[in-house]
């Protein structure tokens, strides 16, 4: 089965709405998965100072197979949430197929707008021989663009075959990862 190491640092927001009802700062965290599901994600700490405009810097990898970088159904999703007394207030989301993050990276090497569609000069994250870039992509919310903006900067690892491996895709990268991590 031939798989990679896909490498995400969740960089920071821009000029997200204000979601907060009554006064006080909005402190926002991200919570990162394939495809939406739950097995699959991660949280970022909360940024309590950024407000509008906060930073993570928040890295998580996952163990990616070649097909679902073929496909543009598996999407990397990245919903922003403001904490409240209440629980959780909703801001929005952005989703970015496995596929469009792999191709920009290969043909890139640099920053993507997804905001635009233009290629804008950007150093290259992570290192060795693998697939980079730094993407800036359009929160959006109930299918609209909402306000501000989600930069995450990510890289592929090189390709790698795992032998004697018979599950389905599904599951596969969840216990690819539990595997390669232990």
């Amino acid at each position: 089965m031939d798989c990679r190491n896909l490498e995400i640092t969740v960089v920071s927001a821009k000029d997200l709405e204000d979601v907060r009802v009554f006064f006080g700062k909005t402190a926002v965290h991200a919570r990162v998965s394939i495809s939406g599901k739950e097995a699959t994600e991660r949280r970022t700490p909360t940024d309590r100072h950024g407000n509008k405009n906060p930073a993570w810097n928040f890295t998580t990898s996952y163990t990616v197979m070649e097909t679902m970088l073929q496909g543009s159904s598996r999407m990397l999703v990245v919903k922003l949430y403001c904490d409240s007394n209440a629980g959780d207030i909703y801001i929005g989301e952005v989703h970015i197929s496995l596929r469009e993050l792999f191709e920009s990276a290969k043909v890139n090497g640099g920053q993507k707008s997804s905001q635009t569609g233009l290629n804008e000069k950007g150093g290259s994250v992570g290192g060795g021989g693998g697939r980079s870039a730094v993407m800036i992509s359009p929160v959006m919310k109930g299918g609209v663009q909402s306000l501000g903006s989600l930069t995450i900067a990510y890289s592929f690892g090189e390709m790698v075959t795992i032998d004697n491996v018979l599950m389905s895709e599904s599951i596969a990268p969840l216990l690819l990862q539990r595997r390669l991590s232990s």
